[in-house]
């Protein structure tokens, strides 16, 4: 979270000004190239934010294939990650390898249609929680909220190396399509002098769906790059909705000092 939660001090004073408000909401949308009309939820519990984040899963088959690369992938000599997870790091051979990776396939199938995953040995990515969650009769709005960061998410626990990409947006909208088949409308909010915004466009985050280490199939990755928007940014937001209260740097210092 950080002195300038962006959750806190960006998000949340968003939703409030635009949840259940026809005429901001339609503002907010204007910010972000390509978004049509919407018709705004009109129901608290279609809002998820804060502390109230929506939690998705990944899907089943991204985790079985996060197996594969595990039971596959180099590791040097570990400890303390549990026998059975140690057998699939390739410690105790590739007989015990071969035999901890079936049994982490059985245990995914049969965990997996319980409404949260377990922290588990066999699982390697848990659920993604985006910043805005909002699900109108026929839609999603995804949105990823950035402020201070020096960069967009591109790792996970266990996509931490050097050659390892896992990108936080894909991750939201494939989770989304997991949980829904309501057409998804994902997009980014950044801060106007974000040293990083030439990676927020289409066409980057096309490469970066062809950069994912488990790769996606064809179809799948199809539905992802027709769900992403882009990015708008806080600024924008502001000029279209002058009323809404976000607090500046300077100004969270004086409350916090």
């Amino acid at each position: 979270m950080g002195r300038y939660d962006s959750s806190k001090y960006r998000v949340v004073p968003l939703v409030e000004a635009i949840k259940k408000n026809q005429k901001n909401f339609e503002a907010f949308l204007k910010t972000v190239e390509g978004l049509p009309a919407l018709i705004c939820p009109m129901e608290d519990e279609a809002y998820f934010y804060g502390d109230h984040e929506k939690h998705l899963k990944p899907s089943k088959e991204h985790l079985r294939n996060l197996v594969r690369y595990i039971a596959a992938k180099k590791f040097d000599r570990v400890s303390g990650a549990g026998k059975k997870r140690e057998a699939l790091y390739g410690m105790y051979g590739d007989v015990e390898r071969e035999k901890a990776k079936n049994e982490a396939f059985a245990c995914i199938d049969a965990v997996y249609d319980e409404p949260m995953l377990p922290k588990a040995w066999y699982i390697f990515e848990g659920a993604t929680n985006p910043d805005i969650y909002m699900e109108g009769e026929d839609y999603i709005i995804l949105c990823e909220g950035k402020w201070t960061e020096s960069h967009i998410t591109e790792k996970t626990t266990h996509l931490q190396g050097k050659d390892e990409q896992r990108n936080q947006m894909i991750r939201h909208i494939q989770g989304a399509l997991c949980a829904t088949d309501k057409k998804i409308y994902a997009f980014y909010i950044v801060d106007e002098n974000c040293t990083y915004k030439e990676q927020l466009t289409a066409q980057a985050f096309a490469e970066q769906l062809e950069n994912e280490t488990i790769r996606i199939d064809e179809k799948e990755k199809k539905k992802i790059l027709s769900a992403f928007y882009g990015y708008t940014t806080w600024q924008k937001i502001k000029e279209v909705l002058p009323l809404v209260q976000f607090l500046s740097r300077e100004e969270i210092d004086r409350i916090k000092s």
